[in-house]
């Protein structure tokens, strides 16, 4: 979710009054950790959409499961020969690929 989405969220709890966002507790014990929903920790990212008509402004799901990232090949770096003189000018490659791992009905989408 992005920052906005966050911010709403905070505001949210359960029938109970219970807020649905929680902090993990650090590593002595104390609250103050990462946020979760769920047991699941927050992640914020601004591509995100904000809340809106026909958006989805949250994406639950284990994308290490979803989408796999595969380095078909290791980046390569260049020094161009004709670069001017006083600046000096690299070429930069690599090739990166992916595979959705999962179909696409078994992840979930608030």
């Amino acid at each position: 979710m992005n920052p906005r989405t966050l911010g709403l969220v905070m505001t949210l709890s359960d029938g109970v009054g219970r807020p649905l966002m929680m902090q993990s507790p650090t590593s002595d014990g104390r609250i103050g950790g990462a946020w979760q929903i769920a047991g699941s920790p927050v992640r914020v990212v601004t591509q995100m959409p904000d809340v809106e008509p026909g958006a989805t402004p949250i994406l639950f799901a284990d994308l290490e499961q979803l989408y796999l990232v595969v380095t078909r090949r290791a980046l390569s770096m260049q020094t161009d020969p004709y670069s001017l003189g006083w600046c000096v000018q690299f070429k930069l490659d690599a090739r990166i690929g992916g595979h959705r791992s999962v179909p696409a009905r078994d992840a979930c989408f608030a």
